[in-house]
């Protein structure tokens, strides 16, 4: 931790005291410490730092200064200024960083023509909060960095507009409703708002406290509701990416600039995250990609600073193979990277070791597992969720899995398909994709139905989108690391109970118990599914799998069932939204069909297997 000059944090309260003009920069680096970086790169043994440092100056040099003008537009939806936003960000911030370390006035002279262009917009369109926040922290820490070399016709017009743009705009209730979210808005929102407040600070205290305190007294209520009590969060890896890079940029700048993140990063679950998002990746690099999320994993800035506030380096044991590839960014918030930076400057520069433990359970809004049998590629990996299919960017989902297995993704979620390309469709059809009540367009949508999710489906139904689905056992020896959840709820009272039971046994293959009963009155028609990217071969016995030369074999147990396949082709289903759906090459949906007898209990046991 580092203050703004001499200013300590006095019984645990904030000091402003040197928030003045003669005091800059001080949001993520200030003098002192850039100096201090710039000593670390001159040592010639090269380290985490020196890569992150290299990643950050090619950014700088590929994207930074790209000459394409920022102009304000907005998306294919007309909603979003927010890929300009980023854009804006990425540009400004690292090519302040690079000027920062090098002198280079290149660097100044783009950074601020981009500032003069995004502070020209008419506005960053408030109505969609996260245009705003995300552009006024790039603007702010460009601003920031910048400041004794910027013009003062460049620094008055960021003022200006950091304070009409952003913190006035924050005043307007129809478009801050993100102060009563508890999810990723709340705290990008937040975070843009405080990186404004504390970078102008001088110009307008009183604004710019009001809004540090108001993002306070929000985002603790937010905290503690996603993180709590385990650190999972429920909206899933990708936002997890999402909301907390911008969660730790505001404990960053708030801890250095008024000595207190305000007891933020207490909250319950918090600091346990890190443990979270390095688990959600499996052996194969892959997510545990439910709901909205992709399977894609890129950099994870915040695990740096869980890493050096929790002392565990091993949280970036995968982390730092991903620092030695050639794009280790992540390309919405790639000017972010210095987050990484200033926590890397205080962690061993050497090997980074493997983590010690192989099982996760998290509890909260959406419960899940998260297992594997070690930390290489070819190891096994597991992922199971519960929680409620309606929950933030959810999808009907409840029961599904994730399965990896000697290099292969063997059960696996599809990516979310992007927002823009649905949006309208569904709208011109009297819809919206965000609503996410029972007979919701948006569960008309191949990606986002039970049906395509590896879980179950009773009599052909949807899920109850409001059932919620506890995690009830967790096992979590060597012979056995899975968890079992209770899906009875999500089948309309259609079955008497439905458990699944879901584990990696033996260290060498994949086990999912399904134990279901019907009530006394009417049989239970049950639908098993799995989607993957082997190519599927149904016997009489059971069904092959096949990739990359690795052949698996799924079979149950319990119950005659029907072994079968179903299209993954959209276009093959009729759904009003068929035409907004995005192909499915490659992928292939298997698994059975069987029907439970009037009040019979049946234990359905599945097993992949390698062949």
């Amino acid at each position: 931790m580092f203050l703004c000059g001499n200013a300590a944090a006095q019984d645990g309260d904030a000091d402003y005291s040197a928030l003045t003009a003669e005091n800059h920069p001080r949001l993520i680096f200030n003098d002192s410490s850039f100096d201090r970086l710039k000593a670390m790169l001159e040592d010639s043994e090269e380290g985490t730092v020196d890569r992150l440092h290299d990643h950050m100056m090619s950014v700088a040099d590929s994207y930074g200064l790209d000459e394409e003008p920022l102009e304000f537009r907005l998306d294919a939806s007309g909603k979003r200024l927010l890929p300009v936003s980023r854009k804006a960000l990425s540009r400004i911030v690292s090519c302040a960083y690079a000027y920062r370390m090098t002198g280079e006035k290149a660097y100044l002279k783009h950074a601020e023509r981009d500032l003069n262009a995004v502070c020209s917009f008419e506005s960053w369109n408030p109505r969609h909060f996260l245009d705003v926040a995300e552009m006024a922290a790039g603007v702010a820490i460009g601003y920031d960095w910048l400041h004794d070399d910027l013009k003062k016709k460049t620094k008055a017009r960021i003022v200006r507009v950091l304070d009409e743009y952003a913190m006035q705009a924050a005043g307007n209730k129809s478009h801050a409703w993100f102060y009563k979210r508890v999810g990723n808005w709340n705290q990008v929102c937040n975070s843009g708002l405080v990186c404004a407040a504390l970078a102008t600070y001088e110009h307008h205290p009183e604004t710019a406290r009001r809004i540090i305190e108001d993002a306070v007294t929000s985002n603790m209520k937010a905290v503690k509701g996603i993180y709590g009590p385990d650190g999972a969060y429920p909206e899933g890896p990708t936002y997890w990416g999402f909301g907390t890079l911008y969660q730790v940029l505001m404990l960053t700048v708030m801890e250095d600039c008024l000595g207190t993140d305000f007891g933020l990063s207490a909250a319950p679950g918090f600091l346990e995250t890190g443990t979270f998002k390095t688990f959600s990746r499996g052996c194969t690099g892959k997510h545990f990609n439910f709901a909205d999320n992709s399977s894609g994993c890129g950099a994870n800035y915040p695990l740096w600073y869980f890493a050096s506030e929790t002392g565990n380096p091993s949280l970036l044991y995968d982390e730092v193979k991903l620092l030695g590839t050639e794009k280790y960014e992540t390309p919405d918030h790639r000017g972010l990277m210095p987050l990484a930076l200033r926590y890397a400057m205080g962690m061993p520069q050497s090997e980074i070791p493997e983590p010690s433990e192989c099982t996760y359970a998290g509890r909260g809004k959406t419960p899940m597992f998260m297992c594997r049998t070690g930390w290489k590629k070819k190891d096994l990996y597991l992922g199971i969720k519960g929680g409620t299919d309606s929950y933030l960017h959810g999808h009907m989902d409840a029961g599904t899995f994730v399965f990896d297995a000697y290099g292969v993704r063997w059960a696996m979620d599809y990516n979310r398909q992007p927002y823009a390309s649905v949006e309208n469709g569904i709208k011109e059809l009297g819809g919206r994709l965000a609503d996410m009540e029972q007979n919701s367009l948006r569960w008309r949508l191949f990606r986002l139905n039970c049906r395509q999710h590896n879980t179950l489906t009773v009599n052909g139904a949807d899920h109850d989108v409001e059932a919620f689905v506890p995690m009830t056992a967790t096992f979590t020896s060597g012979e056995r690391m899975g968890a079992s959840f209770d899906l009875t709820d999500l089948f309309w009272g259609d079955v008497a109970s439905a458990v699944r039971t879901a584990a990696i046994v033996d260290g060498g293959y994949l086990e999912v118990k399904d134990e279901v009963e019907a009530f006394g009155d009417a049989p239970v028609r049950l639908r098993w599914t799995m989607v993957t990217e082997a190519v599927p071969e149904v016997t009489q016995e059971g069904i092959l799998l096949t990739k990359n030369g690795i052949t698996m074999f799924l079979s149950t147990s319990g119950a005659k069932v029907d072994y079968r396949t179903w299209s993954s082709d959209p276009q093959d289903y009729d759904s009003v939204l068929k035409h907004l759906d995005a192909p499915n090459e490659g992928t292939y949906i298997c698994g059975y069909e069987v029907e439970i007898p009037a009040g019979e209990a049946v234990p359905l046991v599945t097993t992949l297997k390698r062949k």
